[in-house]
């Protein structure tokens, strides 16, 4: 608090003067004016004291707007009933007056800059793009259609050729699920191959996302991903929310996300499942929200994809950080020579300055906005789609009998449901029926097809997830006993 108002009391001839505080929140010298007291110090009344609240903070300037990626970070002071208003990893826009902060003490000229606050706006809810009537008209008339999710699908890095499943997948992530208790968003990691376009899906991503960041596993820490306690000039510790918090209703795309510190990666279980990011040091202990999905890409540990070895043998990524992962596509580069003479085509064509963007059947800006409105949706599963995410559940759970494989638990259930109802967001629907879990269920089956897992049979997902591969009596009996 500071002080506003106050009486003052000379404790010698017993004269009372009100003192104001100036505009700088300064108290003028608490002297007697009596010529007989020779200027002797003036006591406080306690009983006439009025104080109000005042909060310093810190400002920094959003990614986005930065110049060369590098944001500048101001120091703030909000007071009265903006004091206690405002939290480490919000987004605001702030309106206030810069103060140039002169301190005698300092032998040189040189003064900091302070901000006082005038207003403050909340822009977390906040869109940057809105569909008209007529669009958003004509959106719905074309869900009707087979091939809307299609030419969804093309409108979303239509530099990039095929990929359709994995297109599909990530507009699935940017709607996102529903649910009133349980995790909403949708983790997806990309695994592959070098040179197979991961880091621009990635990319492609965060253009699309209206709140999104872009990060490289190499160069993050957890104190960069969570929150971090910053040193600062004056000698203040001061918390900065990390890249989960400042993405809260947003993505989060991580690219080599295998080549991160393994004590780093470890603060992204909390943020991934419980969707919050915590810290407890000495004079800190916070709490924030982190609900953001996840868009990751690794790359196998030697360069290439080992097919004869399990997915945790090919990549540096422990088992309980990919079981969060809701779906998990792999890339593998096969010499096609027919598909590599397209792919070489495509490739030509943008290079020399085609952008496709005319070929598309939304802009990116439109698309944006048509996720925005999407997510916005909040669709309720029906008894018939309730009854055959069971049955597809029940059948998961019985491909992993063998005792070395990964267990299908609820997890892979919720992911599921979330799956299911973000495609019945994409055809604005407001219940989600079975046909949505009939479209999620085949494309579960072409993400474990791409791992080389036929789900039409059992198999031991031993070669799948665990790294512990099958010796050759384990592999004769398993084909023995089908």
């Amino acid at each position: 608090t500071y002080v506003k108002k106050c009486v003052a009391q000379c404790p010698l001839c017993f004269m009372d003067q009100t003192m104001l505080c100036t505009f700088e929140r300064d108290i003028k010298s608490l002297v007697c004016n009596n010529i007989k007291c020779k200027r002797h110090i003036m006591d406080v009344k306690k009983e006439g004291l009025v104080t109000d609240n005042i909060q310093y903070i810190y400002l920094q300037q959003i990614l986005s707007d930065a110049k060369n990626s590098t944001p500048i970070t101001f120091r703030a002071v909000a007071i009265d009933d903006m004091s206690g208003t405002i939290y480490v990893g919000q987004k605001k826009r702030i309106t206030g007056m810069y103060k140039s902060v002169i301190d005698k003490k300092k032998l040189e000229n040189v003064n900091d800059i302070l901000i006082e606050i005038m207003s403050e706006q909340d822009l977390e809810k906040k869109n940057d793009a809105c569909l008209t009537d007529e669009e958003l008209e004509k959106l719905k008339n074309d869900a009707k259609d087979k091939d809307f999710t299609y030419r969804l699908t093309t409108s979303f890095a239509p530099l990039i050729m095929g990929y359709e499943d994995i297109k599909f997948s990530i507009l699935l992530m940017l709607a996102g699920g529903y649910s009133k208790v349980k995790r909403n968003d949708i983790n997806l990691l990309l695994v592959g191959d070098p040179s197979l376009a991961k880091s621009e899906l990635l990319k492609e991503c965060s253009k699309v996302s209206s709140k999104s960041m872009y990060t490289s596993g190499r160069g993050a820490s957890a104190a960069g991903l969570t929150i971090g306690i910053v040193k600062m000039e004056n000698g203040t510790q001061v918390a900065q929310a990390g890249v989960l918090p400042l993405c809260n209703e947003g993505h989060a795309c991580i690219d080599e996300f295998d080549k991160m510190n393994p004590d780093d990666r470890s603060a992204m279980h909390e943020g991934m499942e419980q969707q919050t990011v915590s810290i407890a040091k000495a004079g800190f202990r916070m709490t924030l929200p982190a609900k953001a999905s996840i868009l990751a890409a690794a790359n196998p540990k030697y360069g290439k994809y080992d097919i004869e070895s399990s997915l945790i043998d090919n990549i540096n990524i422990p088992v309980p950080l990919v079981s969060r992962f809701d779906l998990i596509w792999l890339i593998r580069d096969v010499v096609n020579v027919d598909e590599d003479s397209r792919k070489a085509q495509h490739v030509l064509d943008t290079f020399t300055g085609n952008d496709m963007s005319g070929t598309t059947y939304l802009s990116r800006n439109e698309l944006t906005s048509y996720l925005n409105y999407i997510r916005e949706y909040k669709p309720i599963i029906t008894l018939e789609a309730k009854q055959k995410l069971a049955e597809i559940y029940k059948t998961m759970r019985q491909l992993s009998v063998s005792n070395d494989s990964l267990a299908i638990g609820v997890r892979q259930l919720e992911a599921l449901a979330r799956l299911a109802t973000a495609h019945a967001k994409i055809l604005f629907k407001d219940k989600v029926e079975v046909s949505d879990v009939l479209i999620v269920e085949e494309l579960l089956k072409r993400m474990f097809g791409s791992l080389g897992v036929n789900t039409d049979n059992k198999f031991s997902q031993a070669t799948f997830v665990v790294g512990k591969k099958e010796n050759k009596e384990q592999s004769a009996h398993s084909v023995w006993s089908e």
